[in-house]
């Protein structure tokens, strides 16, 4: 496979996202995708990290289970509680544009409640650039066990932290999880 920044084998087209997952702007889609669609498909790129890491992780349960592109599996500090300060980072060998991101809370995308998980709430991102540049932002999310898509729009990226800064649900019986955190960039890769 070929590195991640580049993005050829590791950028996959996202195409049209079916009523369940909602579309890039959010919404949920009005049509799943069929061979008599009209709409257009959508020019991003899903863009898989080269490299993950962690604060701390659940034994089975590391930073690469939030960008496997499974909606089974997941990431989770290990601890009970918010997670406040608990951190998922990944890394890119060549720095590349990202446009939008893509964030699943929870354990599974499939579960029927989120009464038994702590989501995260307010995440702090912080951006590292080819030049060495930081940037941080604050993403704010809902209490849903859906894709929730936001803009990015970072160039040069090198690599991308998600430090948690609150959570719902959070308790001494609940730990937070993140189920999948995809990237997506509007540049092809080189050949």
């Amino acid at each position: 496979m070929a590195a991640a920044g580049t993005g050829v084998a590791a950028a996959l087209a996202f195409g049209l996202l079916d009523g369940a997952r909602g579309s890039p702007d959010g919404k949920p889609s009005q049509a799943s995708p069929s061979a008599g669609s009209t709409a257009p498909p959508d020019p991003r790129f899903k863009v898989i990290p080269d490299q993950l890491t962690g604060s701390s992780s659940y034994p089975g349960h590391g930073p690469v289970r939030a960008f496997d592109g499974l909606k089974e599996t997941w990431w989770g500090p290990g601890l009970s509680g918010a997670g406040r300060g608990e951190w998922i980072e990944a890394r890119f060998n060549t720095p590349i544009r990202l446009t939008d991101l893509v964030f699943t809370s929870g354990p599974s995308a499939r579960a029927t409640s989120r009464a038994d998980t702590s989501l995260p709430h307010r995440v702090a991102v912080t951006i590292t650039t080819a030049a060495g540049k930081t940037v941080k932002r604050e993403l704010a999310l809902d209490a849903v066990l859906v894709d929730q898509h936001r803009k990015f729009d970072a160039d040069e990226v090198t690599s991308v932290r998600f430090t948690i800064v609150s959570s719902y649900n959070a308790s001494e019986d609940t730990q937070v999880a993140i189920n999948e955190i995809g990237f997506l960039t509007d540049t092809d890769a080189p050949a």
